[in-house]
């Protein structure tokens, strides 16, 4: 939480738990906590390390796209 902005960060599943509809639940409970937090503006980063599923659950709850940049994949997680 940075003054009204607060950022859901290190969102996810690990994949034992994707495709179970869990996601969803959990991003909304995410979500209601930020408001009754105080929050003015919601947001979260996604990128392609990301479920498959994860980009249309957050349009889904209400986010929309920002800004889309192209960045080099760190080595680390290149397969």
């Amino acid at each position: 939480k940075q003054d009204e902005s607060t950022e859901i960060a290190y969102f996810g599943l690990t994949p034992p738990f994707h495709g179970r509809g869990l996601g969803k639940h959990l991003l909304s409970a995410a979500i209601e906590r930020g408001w009754q937090d105080g929050a003015r503006r919601l947001w979260v980063h996604t990128c392609n390390l990301d479920a498959p599923a994860a980009l249309d659950n957050y349009q889904k709850r209400g986010f929309m796209i920002y800004r889309t940049t192209e960045e080099p994949m760190p080595a680390r997680y290149r397969t």
